[in-house]
């Protein structure tokens, strides 16, 4: 009860100030992007603007997506962002609210996934798949609740650093770890 409590409290005050109007689409940003620094795509969000999490960053492109508290809302079980194909995204300062993953790294992507909130995940708050040694993922000082699982790794596929993360209210388990068979 006291864990359903907690969680709910936070989504409520992570919502509190969301608009009655539409969310700004984070493929949208995403396409409309330049490049900065040693990125392709360098993205600042706004923390005024709501966001609608369902940006696909496809093969070899290198991301920054600073945050600054903005939040992003999930929708229908969907992931907010997915890292595909040796793409790399750094990816720090958001709020991840609702829908099916708040960030997911497959098919040999990485980078880094630090200061993020992620609540409400109907399935993780952070999944990985396929590592890369020369791509390395670091997942740290992340907050995750009220999700299934809080961070998902598949066959042997652990990323180079996970620490520091707040992980609770979590449904199954806060790590879990999925071996194939």
């Amino acid at each position: 009860m006291r864990k359903t409590a907690v969680g709910l409290l936070v989504l409520l005050m992570l919502t509190a100030g969301a608009t009655a109007y539409g969310y700004q689409s984070l493929q949208e940003v995403y396409d409309n992007a330049g490049p900065g620094g040693e990125y392709e795509k360098y993205i600042t969000l706004d923390p005024d603007v709501d966001y609608e999490g369902d940006l696909f960053i496809p093969y070899n492109v290198t991301v920054r997506i600073i945050g600054n508290g903005a939040r992003i809302f999930g929708s229908n079980g969907q992931t907010s962002i997915i890292v595909f194909n040796n793409s790399k995204l750094d990816i720090s300062g958001c709020v991840f609210i609702g829908g099916g993953y708040g960030i997911c790294y497959r098919n040999f992507a990485g980078g880094e996934a630090y200061c993020n909130t992620i609540t409400a995940m109907d399935t993780a708050g952070i999944y990985t798949q396929t590592k890369d040694n020369d791509n390395p993922r670091e997942i740290y000082s992340n907050i995750i609740t009220d999700c299934r699982y809080g961070i998902i790794t598949i066959e042997n596929n652990i990323p180079f650093y996970i620490g520091y993360n707040i992980i609770h209210d979590i449904y199954f388990y806060n790590y879990a770890q999925y071996c194939p068979g």
